[in-house]
């Protein structure tokens, strides 16, 4: 029985880094876009 439980709490582990890298990835994309915002930005101002 105590191997099954090893187990869950592996998993319950890798699940919660999974979620944390997940998590990550998202504030790094959100940095990118709002980069790709700004330059955007600067592109429109500099066309008028």
């Amino acid at each position: 029985m105590q191997s099954t439980k090893t187990a869950q709490q592996i998993y319950a582990i890798v699940q919660g880094l999974n979620t944390l890298v997940l998590a990550g990835k998202v504030r790094l994309n959100q940095a990118k876009i709002d980069q790709l915002n700004v330059e955007l930005d600067a592109l429109e101002a500099a066309k008028s």
